[in-house]
């Protein structure tokens, strides 16, 4: 796959399409796009396959902001981040497809815990993401996520059974 892209940017520079000083940093950003995107159509895949791509969508809408943002597990290869990710993906509309009296209840002190831990845990301050933005974006992220694991998940829910 690098040879691929080693060509791509090869030709690039031939074409005078860019600068040859610039070749890495568009191989890189080749390589950036082709994982990011294939875990987007395999993702959406999956919620084809489970029945549920108005749900998938919204839980990527949700997901992939925050994973830019927030950082967090970095898996040694990237057969075990697809894995992991997945499995998140996977679970996470098992869960939406189940209706139980708790449901509400369990997700809510999940939410409230996981909240307590990235407000301990994650903010970092630093000089190009400060300390009140990351604060922001995580909360952003944690009520978005919130509000479309209960509402928006039981809205598509009710249309499919249309």
């Amino acid at each position: 796959m690098e040879r691929f892209f080693e060509k791509i940017t090869r030709a690039l520079v031939e074409n005078g399409n860019i600068r040859e000083e610039e070749e890495e940093v568009y191989q890189y950003a080749l390589k950036s796009m082709l994982i990011l995107g294939g875990n987007i159509l395999l993702s959406l895949m999956i919620g084809v396959c489970m029945g549920m791509p108005g749900y998938c969508v919204l839980f990527l809408c949700m997901l992939v902001p925050l994973r830019s943002d927030a950082g967090g597990y970095h898996a040694p290869n990237l057969f075990i981040c697809y894995l992991l990710s997945f499995a998140s993906l996977i679970l996470t509309m098992f869960w939406a497809k189940e209706t139980s009296v708790f449901q509400l209840a369990i997700v809510s002190a999940l939410a409230l815990g996981s909240l307590l831990l990235i407000f301990l845990f994650a903010p970092l301050d630093s000089k190009n993401r400060p300390l009140l933005f990351s604060f922001i974006v995580a909360e952003a992220d944690f009520f978005a996520f919130f509000i479309d694991a209960q509402y928006f998940g039981r809205f598509i829910s009710d249309l499919h059974n249309l």
